[in-house]
């Protein structure tokens, strides 16, 4: 996980600073900040909802929890195609 992590957020956070004006490169900071801090807040939620099952009753929690998580990520990623100009994809 911890592998993930440093793959994953040194260059969304470049991204998300990169994508906006010098003027407001604070507020963009403090959003991508208030994001990751509500995204770790869920992903403990649902974490402790998972745990506290036992036997095949944690199975279907942890399932739940993937989905939610999937669905989540191609939701962020759908958001990323639409919202960020370079991102766009190109018609042939």
């Amino acid at each position: 996980m911890a592998l993930g992590m440093t793959i994953a957020v040194a260059p969304l956070t470049a991204s998300v600073l990169a994508s906006v004006e010098e003027q407001h490169v604070a507020m963009a900071s403090g959003f991508n900040s208030a994001v990751a801090r509500t995204g770790g807040l869920i992903a403990t939620a649902l974490l402790g909802a998972v745990l506290a099952a036992t036997g095949p009753r944690l199975f279907d929690g942890f399932h739940v929890a993937m989905t939610v998580s999937a669905i989540v990520s191609a939701l962020a990623s759908v958001v990323a195609v639409t919202m960020l100009p370079g991102l766009r994809i190109k018609k042939a």
